[in-house]
């Protein structure tokens, strides 16, 4: 269970506070999904890097379960991460010098599993997102969409309780677009994860059961 409670974020810009998110509030149960709706600068991408751990929130509190990630110190949110959540970037955050079966890889390494599981692990993944042919392949020769594929990829390898998106068709065409909505939403199913992802893309709508929309950092 994920549950957001009274939360806000203030950045300082010189002598000036900028209120990016105000008192937002939501629970989201295991295996559900939320989409959260909002144009740019209504503070969506800001929520899933706090739920994420990535910042820090100004007020309030966020829990997973019982723990209250608010709380926890950077090191105990890094694990958090590598054990719980999978991020999926909507700049992808791929490495260059890795290959597209290495860059699936790399939470299986960080998390020092054994060359035998990686290897099976790693198989399994490449054949959901269809990337079999792509494999030794470098980031640079990939297209947008698989580029993105990849990305998903790397987020569901470790079986990851939460799934959060972060406008992941922003950087496609729509029929991409369409495709990558589509492949998310059935392996975060096949993997029993709850998913919670932020877009401005109307065709998202029919993924997600609970819907949230953001106005100026606000909910409403």
């Amino acid at each position: 269970m994920i549950h957001v409670d009274n939360v806000s974020k203030i950045y300082n810009q010189g002598k000036r506070e900028v209120t990016a998110l105000s008192e937002i509030s939501f629970t989201l149960n295991d295996r559900e999904s939320l989409l959260i709706m909002g144009k740019s600068g209504s503070g969506k991408s800001t929520l899933l890097h706090l739920i994420a751990g990535l910042e820090r929130v100004s007020s309030g509190r966020i829990y997973l379960g019982k723990r209250e990630i608010t709380a926890l110190k950077d090191r105990e949110l890094t694990l958090l991460r590598r054990e719980k959540i999978g991020i999926i970037f909507q700049l992808f955050n791929l490495l260059e010098n890795l290959t597209v079966s290495e860059n699936i890889a790399l939470p299986l390494i960080l998390a020092r599993k054994t060359s035998s599981y990686i290897k099976r692990e790693v198989e399994r993944v490449m054949e959901l997102v269809d990337l079999r042919d792509r494999a030794n392949h470098r980031t640079g020769e990939l297209s947008g969409g698989e580029m993105q594929r990849v990305a998903i990829g790397r987020a569901i390898i470790k079986k990851s309780e939460i799934i959060l998106a972060d406008e992941p068709t922003g950087n496609l065409d729509s029929k991409t677009g369409k495709k990558i909505l589509s492949l998310i939403s059935h392996l975060v199913k096949e993997n029993g994860s709850s998913l919670i992802i932020v877009t401005h893309d109307v065709k998202a709508t029919s993924l997600c059961k609970k819907q949230m929309t953001l106005k100026d950092g606000r909910q409403v």
